[in-house]
């Protein structure tokens, strides 16, 4: 799907109302230890990989060991804490877009995750750069 179809508020695809708290999501659900490497790479840079995890469009970010650092499965979007600040949000949310075939029918947001959708959003769009794109 190619997100530049869609204005800002459509991607977004909720009314800026409704502030979802951070919900705990456990670590290597998505990704089994010292397995993302053998999953198809969809982009890389530096020592982080972007991983399809299946035909749907969920996607994960591993370490140069294959552990999951984040993913992007069904509506949730995830950055393990300590690697946060690589921008693999960002490349989580324009990769798993780029895999998927039409955006949710609703959203619920935490403010941190409307921030980097509304980033993946401008990259997308060439207003804003990123390594991990195209």
């Amino acid at each position: 799907m190619d997100i530049t179809k869609f204005t800002l508020n459509e991607f977004l695809g909720d009314n800026d109302e409704n502030v979802s708290a951070a919900a705990l999501h456990p670590r290597d659900v998505v990704v089994a230890p010292r397995t993302g490497l053998q999953l198809q790479i969809l982009k890389s840079h530096g020592d982080y990989h972007i991983v399809l995890i299946n035909n749907c469009g969920d996607v994960a970010a591993v370490d140069k060991q294959g552990n999951e650092a984040g993913y992007y499965s069904s509506n949730s979007l995830i950055v393990h804490e300590e690697h946060r600040g690589s921008g693999l949000g960002i490349a989580l949310a324009l990769h798993a877009h780029a895999n998927r075939d039409k955006l949710p029918k609703s959203r619920s947001l935490t403010s941190g995750g409307r921030k980097t959708l509304k980033a993946a959003w401008d990259v997308a769009n060439g207003n804003r750069f990123s390594p991990w794109w195209p």
